[in-house]
């Protein structure tokens, strides 16, 4: 942009019964104002029409946010609406998985809050969210014998047990829970139903494999000290035996995953800084 070319930058009528010349309006000024003016315009999605006079200002209320709320999950400078706040902080999206495979979560679902996933498993599914920082509360409210995972395109999922919710937590890669276990409040002697599969952290764990065998990851990123214990509820680890995953650590200074085929025991793994071992 730039001002007009006269002495004192102004414009000035001239007076033509006196002599006087009016400022002269120069092609390098109209084409910079032209240029401004459209580039605002442009820059909000706008295209130029001929037709129309209130473009300007149909712009600068898309660019500033006011005149329309914008989508869920939107991360652009434009100011926020009431509304885009409450629906950030607050909004509830119910998305139906019912049948189908893997699934990449719309915008208008994962820049919601709270996310409920409702229908029937007919499959083994991951629910797939943008690998970028964020977090959600998520509800599973499905129904059927397989999993529900969460997971960005390429980190591990975190596997939501039915009837189960978790606020969950994304560092851009992976999905991982803001407490220590979402089944477990904190400070309880509870332990967790788990019937699917499941990347797991420290805390108590009823395996029940009586509709079939399933893995059982260790947690990827271990503390010293980190303590889990197993209970075999179902009494069926004999003949349905699950795999407790190393998960990139080793078990006993093996690396190898670990059958468990004796059943109606419950046991205890814990990490010492260098690899797992059972106590």
């Amino acid at each position: 942009m730039q001002r007009i070319q006269s002495q004192d930058q102004r414009f000035h009528n001239g007076d033509p019964f006196n002599g006087v010349q009016g400022t002269a309006v120069t092609a390098e000024f109209l084409n910079a104002l032209q240029e401004e003016v459209s580039g605002v315009i442009e820059s909000a999605g706008i295209a130029l029409d001929v037709t129309k006079t209130n473009q300007l200002r149909q712009a600068i209320a898309t660019i500033a946010g006011v005149s329309t709320t914008r989508k869920a999950g939107d991360s652009t400078t434009a100011v926020a609406t009431d509304e885009f706040v409450q629906i950030a902080t607050g909004g509830i999206a119910t998305v139906d998985l019912t049948g189908g495979g893997d699934v990449s979560l719309l915008q208008e679902a994962w820049g919601q809050a709270i996310i409920v996933f409702t229908g029937v498993l007919a499959n083994n599914i991951n629910v797939i969210v943008p690998a970028k920082a964020d977090q959600w509360v998520i509800v599973n409210q499905m129904t059927g014998a397989f999993s529900l995972g969460v997971k960005t395109l390429a980190g591990a999922p975190f596997y939501a047990l039915q009837g189960q919710s978790y606020h969950l937590i994304c560092d851009g890669t992976n999905i991982l829970p803001a407490n220590s276990d979402p089944r477990i409040m904190p400070g309880s002697n509870s332990s967790a139903y788990v019937n699917s599969p499941i990347v797991l952290v420290a805390g108590t764990y009823d395996i029940d494999t009586a509709a079939g065998a399933f893995p059982i990851d260790l947690p990827p990123n271990p503390k010293r000290g980190t303590c889990i214990t197993l209970v075999d509820t179902s009494c069926t680890w004999g003949t349905q035996s699950p795999t407790l995953r190393r998960n990139g650590k080793t078990i006993m200074n093996i690396d190898e995953d670990m059958l468990i085929n004796v059943e109606d025991i419950t046991f205890s793994i814990w990490f010492n800084g260098s690899t797992w071992r059972l106590k």
